[in-house]
């Protein structure tokens, strides 16, 4: 199993544990196929509409703080009635827990990976980078310029990292 011992009924805290081991690859996906991958692999039973609103109010109950910094997790809701977005980010969650780890508790918020410069400027190799992709994505060689993410630039293990933007994602929103 890669989501660990699961047990028949999950608390809160190890339905967080179950959901930000799941692998998102740092982009959004839809609750309800996220809950899919935690009791399809969990000796729960398969997911059903009573569990997800149970990890609906689960999320609710959590501040997003703790959601990120503890849990790796991203939730991106459209109100009530649509279905919320997650993201996790495993790399996110242990370089927080290492920062904090190193510094007593509390953790600096610093670009850790080199995109961000001494100066507080772009680093040159990303700078040049993002140039390069610009014609690509945002002129109307690529679908118009419609549509595209604002992707962050930092790795997935810097402490400044940030899900994309799920502006984009209107078609995802589902009634569930």
């Amino acid at each position: 199993r890669a989501l660990g011992d699961c047990q028949k009924k999950m608390d809160d805290e190890q339905l967080l544990e179950a959901l930000s081991k799941v692998r998102t690859s740092a982009q959004w996906s839809t609750l309800g196929a996220v809950a899919k991958k935690i009791f399809d692999r969990c000796d729960s039973g398969p997911s059903t509409p009573d569990k997800v609103r149970r990890l609906v109010e689960v999320l609710r109950r959590t501040s997003e703080e703790e959601l990120r910094e503890r849990w790796g997790v991203w939730v991106h809701s459209f109100g009530g009635k649509y279905e919320p977005l997650v993201a996790t980010n495993g790399a996110y969650r242990r370089s927080v827990a290492a920062a904090r780890e190193k510094s007593d508790g509390k953790c600096v918020y610093i670009c850790t990976c080199g995109a961000v410069a001494a100066d507080g400027g772009a680093s040159s190799s990303r700078a040049a980078a993002a140039a390069a992709t610009s014609r690509y994505y945002s002129s109307h060689d690529y679908n118009a310029g419609r549509h595209t993410s604002d992707l962050c630039g930092h790795k997935a293990n810097c402490l400044l990292w940030r899900p994309p933007g799920a502006g984009h994602l209107h078609s995802w929103r589902r009634r569930y």
